[in-house]
């Protein structure tokens, strides 16, 4: 199936921003959030207005690096703010601690994984909607240009009738830049192909099940 540029050129490859951005205050200040989440707020035109870690010269190297205005000496500090956006991005191993400490009626986006065990993950949803808190995970790739004009595409009929969807990744992952992983039980799938399971549920639906294998690499023996 052949499809012309023209077509490509006409898909809505954009995701509509909201009428009023809220600023934004972080919570951690890690590899995720100096590479990832900063530099896009601030080509999206997003005000973060603070952050928190408890190594502290990380929140202090971040708010230096973005102009970030405050830098919070306590998580309690942090979530005494009012009217902003919290951007959750910690170690699954330490998220339902975090979680238990939001304030009622916040708005949220967690890193994902969702904790580090289903347990973990059906807790935190739990004291979510007992705290009214509005949220959501950080899984974004659906969201992506890319996607965007494939799922537009598919609704338009264009590639036809999905009767078989692959991914294949061959890529090398610099693990080495998250040390906490190291004394996770699992880290691939939830930390990395998490992403494409999302994505692939966004087109084809939830599944009736699933079957998943993941093995060690020789170059990480500590992983």
């Amino acid at each position: 199936m052949v499809i012309e540029v023209n077509e490509i050129e006409n898909l809505n490859t954009v995701w509509p921003l909201p009428a009023q951005k809220k600023k934004i205050v972080i919570i951690g200040a890690g590899g995720i959030v100096s590479d990832a989440h900063l530099p896009a707020y601030k080509k999206g035109g997003y005000e973060v207005y603070g952050i928190y870690d408890p190594q502290v010269d990380k929140a202090v190297k971040c708010a230096k690096d973005f102009e970030i205005r405050k830098v919070y000496q306590n998580l309690a500090e942090a979530f005494e703010e009012q009217d902003v956006i919290f951007d959750i991005a910690v170690p699954p191993s330490v998220l339902l601690g975090v979680v238990q400490r939001i304030p009622k009626n916040s708005t949220c986006q967690f890193q994902k994984p969702l904790g580090s065990s289903l347990d973990e993950a059906r807790e935190i949803i739990t004291l979510v909607k007992a705290h009214k808190i509005t949220a959501c995970v950080n899984l974004q790739l659906k969201f992506s240009p890319m996607m965007l004009a494939l799922n537009a595409a598919i609704k338009k009929n264009m590639i036809g009738t999905i009767t078989d969807l692959e991914v294949n990744l061959s890529v090398s992952t610099p693990w080495h830049l998250w040390p906490f992983m190291e004394n996770l039980d699992h880290v691939e799938v939830p930390l990395h192909s998490i992403h494409y399971l999302d994505w692939i549920i966004s087109i084809l639906g939830k599944p009736k099940g699933v079957f998943c294998k993941s093995v060690g690499h020789p170059l990480l023996p500590k992983m």
